[in-house]
């Protein structure tokens, strides 16, 4: 698939304190890489192929991650259920590829998240913003695209899930979906938008320029 960026002018924070850079080539991340304190950006960029994914820690506040590059879950295995702990998951992942539940405000911006572990992005924590970002190579079920928690924004992005597409359980999420929400059936359970949960509903979500599309699993 070939997406059309904006231009990359001006996505590229530098060298600085608080940010973590990713360069074009090849990075193992050994896993799930914690995100604590000290870093408030993490850039890939263009031609950057991380193999691993990120999570918040103990005293995140506001992180972004932005850039033209590649987070890619292809080595890790499928995460099955939990271990003993909440987010321990086969040792290695919580819940998702991207786990931003630690903190607020959070920016995903531009990258390409692919062959998630489970879900591509989850977080529960407020004011989260989700833009221009390319989600594909669901393999497993239960690949789950978006989750994310109250006041939050998806929109300008790519969604291939095999599983939810989109999970609306916090209240004032808007969906603004200017490209596609591709969701395959192959466990014939899947939702492009799921508006509720067994424990919670969302309430005063709005869905904006919506642009869904769906494809049928063989047999």
């Amino acid at each position: 698939m070939l997406f059309a960026d904006p231009s990359n002018s001006g996505i590229d924070p530098g060298v600085g304190d608080g940010t973590l850079r990713f360069d074009a080539g090849f990075h193992n991340l050994g896993g799930q890489m914690p995100l604590g304190s000290n870093v408030t950006t993490v850039y890939v960029a263009g031609g950057a192929w991380l193999s691993g994914g990120f999570i918040t820690a103990a005293g995140s506040t506001t992180l972004e991650i932005v850039g033209r590059g590649v987070i890619s879950g292809t080595a890790t295995r499928f995460l099955k259920g939990p271990s003993g702990t909440t987010c321990a998951y086969n040792g290695s992942f919580c819940w998702s590829l991207v786990n931003l539940d630690i903190g607020e405000g959070h920016k995903l911006s531009g990258v390409v998240l692919h062959d998630p572990p489970k879900y591509y992005f989850r977080t529960y924590a407020a004011n989260v913003e989700i833009r221009g970002v390319k989600l594909l190579g669901c393999w497993p079920y239960n690949t789950d695209g978006v989750v994310t928690g109250p006041n939050g924004l998806v929109t300008d992005t790519f969604i291939r899930s095999n599983d939810d597409s989109i999970k609306l359980f916090s209240s004032g999420f808007t969906p603004s979906l200017d490209r596609v929400a591709w969701t395959s059936d192959l466990v014939h359970r899947a939702n492009r938008i799921r508006t509720k949960r067994a424990r919670s509903a969302a309430t005063m979500s709005l869905i904006n320029s919506a642009d869904l599309s769906f494809v049928a699993g063989a047999g």
